[in-house]
């Protein structure tokens, strides 16, 4: 029997249908000649057509998404830009800059951060101190972004202070001695650059070593005590250790602190100038805060689309100044 034509330029339902129509009247003239709606024959048809719609739908589907310039999932192009060691950029926070002086009754017995002789203690303000914001009846966290420590000057005054949006939380895992191993970050809407790794020896609680975020390979060797951060597929970031040839493998048993802030709404708060301090400095919740700098800088996570264009550019660039 000589070969049958098959015709496969049809990959929709309609076309694939009437494939197999035209099919079964050439080849099967006597056989089949209802072709009626109400037939068993147009059921066996349509039930072909729809099988044969969802295939060529997900063929496309899986073919679009093994290339960067074609791939929808946000997954996808997330896997893809890995490969050209690219990062995606997290969401940004809103940051304002403030002046924060702290009252307290000089009456008091004994006195507000004094020591018994009546001498002003060094007062500090330690990152993570809360702050928020309200913006149309929507109340938004905010916390200092680093420590400040300032001495008695006519009082405590805390000056050029950066706070910025969003909830400074930590997570702690117990390093495994797996070959790389990652470490998920149970939380959507994080600061990529607020996060800070901190690893102790199971040993020595006082042995403490604070890694860093990995940003060139070229310099590393076994001994650099970095991390590595990457967005997995499920849009959670995961930081990774190196394996003692490129970045130093924390020991078996050690703890693995991992601090970071999270933006819970998603939204920035560019543009506030009112400030409060929802927290206290040794004890004291009465101060008097000031605007320097309203808030700027606030910005959603990197698109897919942004994704794609970005990173080819970052893999041409590879870490080069380009004159």
């Amino acid at each position: 029997m000589a070969k049958k034509p098959i015709n496969y330029t049809g990959r929709d339902f309609q076309s694939i249908r009437n494939d197999l129509v035209n099919y079964t009247k050439r080849y099967y003239p006597t056989t089949f000649k209802d072709f009626s709606e109400a037939s068993f024959g147009s059921l066996m048809l349509d039930l072909v057509a729809y099988v044969g719609d969802q295939l060529s739908f997900y063929s496309d589907f899986q073919s679009n998404e093994t290339f960067l310039d074609t791939a929808q999932l946000r997954s996808s192009v997330v896997s893809h830009a890995k490969l050209l060691g690219y990062t995606p950029r997290s969401i940004s926070p809103s940051t304002a800059y403030i002046n924060v002086k702290m009252n307290y009754d000089t009456t008091a017995t004994p006195l507000f951060n004094h020591d018994a002789s009546g001498a002003a203690l060094p007062l500090s303000m330690p990152r993570g101190t809360k702050f928020s914001t309200t913006i149309d009846g929507v109340t938004y966290p905010m916390f200092a972004s680093v420590t400040s420590t300032i001495n008695f000057a006519s009082g405590w005054n805390f000056s050029n202070i950066a706070i910025e949006q969003g909830i400074l939380t930590n997570t702690t895992y117990t390093y495994q001695n797996n070959s790389f191993e990652s470490y998920i970050i149970p939380a959507l809407n994080v600061n990529t650059k607020s996060i800070t790794v901190t690893v102790t020896d199971s040993t020595s609680t006082s042995a403490a070593k604070v890694y860093t975020l990995n940003t060139n390979v070229v310099n590393l060797d076994g001994s650099s005590e970095v991390f590595f951060l990457e967005e997995g597929r499920d849009g959670y970031y995961e930081v990774k250790f190196g394996d003692n040839i490129i970045g130093r493998r924390p020991g078996n048993g050690n703890s693995v602190k991992i601090e970071y802030a999270t933006i819970p709404s998603g939204t920035n708060v560019n543009g506030a100038t009112v400030f409060t301090m929802t927290d206290s400095l040794n004890g004291n919740t009465d101060e008097t805060v000031t605007l320097v700098t309203k808030a700027t800088g606030g910005a959603g996570r990197e698109s897919k689309e942004a994704i794609k264009f970005n990173a080819p550019l970052g893999f041409v660039s590879q870490n080069r100044a380009v004159t």
